[in-house]
């Protein structure tokens, strides 16, 4: 019955809207939106989130509407992330 990291469910997202109480809005790069909290250790460490930070969020199996910023991304993978999502738009508008 302990916390098994394989039950955990991780993707990508960008910040995009800062809330009250370390909640943020998060648009997932499969751009589902949906509403994080800040996980301890981030807030243990001061980690500070804006709006166009890319994070990666994990889900629970038992309840996807709401996730725990466990990770923000550094600029390199940030970019990288966000010429993938622009690419992948891109390609679903022109058909």
């Amino acid at each position: 019955m302990g916390n098994n990291k394989e039950e955990k469910i991780t993707i990508n997202g960008e910040v995009v809207e800062v809330l009250p109480d370390t909640k943020f809005q998060v648009e997932l790069t499969n751009n589902q939106s949906r509403l994080c909290y800040l996980a301890g250790k981030m807030r243990m460490h001061y980690i500070k989130l804006t709006e166009g930070d890319w994070v990666t969020v994990e889900f629970s199996p038992y309840d996807l509407s709401i996730g725990r910023i466990i990770r923000r991304l550094d600029d390199a993978e940030a970019k990288r992330l966000g010429r993938e999502k622009r690419d992948k738009y891109k390609q679903a508008n022109e058909g």
